[in-house]
């Protein structure tokens, strides 16, 4: 459509629609998009933790010595490391610095919620020398947010599932 007087351009009219339209579509999308890296962050740090055993596991193996999973600080939220004794002094074979501040840790031994930390050690089989815990990785900030479990089986393989009823306060059942 041309208009009179010669210049091209857009009504008040036009461009207040296309505003609100805009608007519309952000209200729309912000939301999703938080929880999309809520749920990115969640993800990477399982992925992290299953990431930490595997090379704890295969450690192990080929030094013939035990490897131990532990965390840095006082939580595994402070992030952790693998270490092994190597020629009398300690070494790390991997390290993963601390959880972004809405991610949140649930530590499950025997089926059953504890506050206790403890480490994951495996032995020169590969095998973890005890009852390995199960660490549930949650979003602190959203409960639509699915938790991550990462746990050990007997033979040492690691594993990661996913939750399914939106509740981490019952691991990943």
């Amino acid at each position: 459509m041309t208009r009179s007087g010669g210049e091209g351009g857009f009504t008040i009219l036009e461009l207040l629609v296309v505003l609100t339209i805009l608007g519309v579509l952000a209200a729309v999308g912000v939301p999703q998009m938080t929880q999309m890296v809520r749920n990115s962050k969640v993800r990477a740090a399982a992925s992290d933790f299953y990431s930490a055993l595997l090379t704890a596991r295969s450690e192990a193996v080929k030094r013939r010595t035990t490897v131990t999973v532990a965390p840095l600080g006082t939580g595994w939220t402070s992030g952790w490391k693998a270490t092994f004794t190597n020629s009398g002094s300690t070494a790390t074979a991997i390290s993963f610095p601390a959880l972004a501040s809405d991610i949140a840790v649930q530590i499950w031994v025997s089926g059953a919620l504890t506050g206790t930390t403890s480490n994951i050690t495996y032995g020169s089989n590969g095998r973890v020398t005890s009852s390995a815990p199960t660490i549930v990785f949650y979003s602190s900030s959203d409960s639509k947010v699915l938790a991550r479990c990462v746990s050990v089986d007997a033979s040492g393989l690691p594993r990661t599932r996913t939750d399914t009823d939106y509740d981490y306060s019952d691991g990943c059942d």
